[in-house]
């Protein structure tokens, strides 16, 4: 067994401990489609994921207003699983957390190394539009 091999296993089991330990089951759901690739209306439950929420620093959401320009903070949240959990979602599936209503916009693998992977949520509210925070500070 190589080194990276051991180190990855070792960094898989302390992911997994830290789920199980701090994570929480989260239901994805996906709207069923019609033979036309056409949205029904119907949603059927995708899989559940036992996963860690979590926000990251997104970088910055900037823009003009009149002569000067306001920069406001953009945070993005994530879900961080195990790889063998997140293998039956797709990007536009959705997940309630709280009151609140997330659609996938990224599926990423931790580093490419095959044992975590980093779901990237988008805020939608009540149309399926993503909300958009305007706070000046």
């Amino acid at each position: 067994m190589s080194y990276l091999t051991k180190i990855v296993a070792f960094e898989r089991d302390k992911l997994r401990k830290q789920i199980l330990m701090y994570g929480k089951n989260y239901i994805f759901k996906r709207e069923r489609l019609n033979e036309y690739k056409e949205p029904t209306g119907e949603v059927d439950v995708v899989s559940p994921v036992f996963g860690i929420y979590h926000d990251t620093f997104g970088g910055y959401t900037s823009r003009q207003i009149a002569e000067g320009a306001v920069v406001a903070k953009n945070q993005t949240p994530m879900i961080v699983c195990l790889l063998e959990d997140a293998t039956l979602l797709h990007v536009d599936d959705f997940v309630k957390i709280g009151n609140e209503k997330y659609r996938i916009i990224s599926l990423d693998n931790v580093n490419n190394l095959n044992y975590a992977v980093e779901i990237s949520l988008e805020v939608l509210n009540k149309d399926g539009v993503q909300k958009v925070f305007d706070r000046c500070f």
